[in-house]
């Protein structure tokens, strides 16, 4: 079992479930929206994180898996323009970066 497996509950040793993961995520972000309101933000983080920040960025749940719909390999990007009413996505796995 990993992080995101089928039970967002399932915590390994010493760890945190993706349950509990995706909240800290989620408030993260809206702390780093808030300080930001109006302007620009950057969020660095590891793989699966990513996953639950976009997750918690787009409104789904820590259960609802972003990784069957798409990858995201290491040192990519992944944009976001958050308006008062939605999240618009203006790119996903981006590496133009590394041109």
């Amino acid at each position: 079992k990993g992080l995101l497996s089928e039970d967002p509950n399932y915590r390994p040793p010493g760890g945190e479930s993706a349950h509990e993961a995706h909240a800290r995520m989620r408030d993260c972000l809206q702390l780093i929206l808030q300080a930001n309101e109006g302007g620009q933000a950057l969020a660095v983080t590891h793989g699966i994180v990513s996953y639950l920040g976009i997750n918690a960025l787009l409104g789904f749940t820590s259960g609802e898996s972003l990784q069957r719909y798409f990858a995201l390999d290491n040192t990519s990007r992944s944009t976001f323009v958050v308006g008062p009413r939605r999240t618009r996505i203006t790119g996903i796995n981006q590496l133009d970066h590394l041109r």
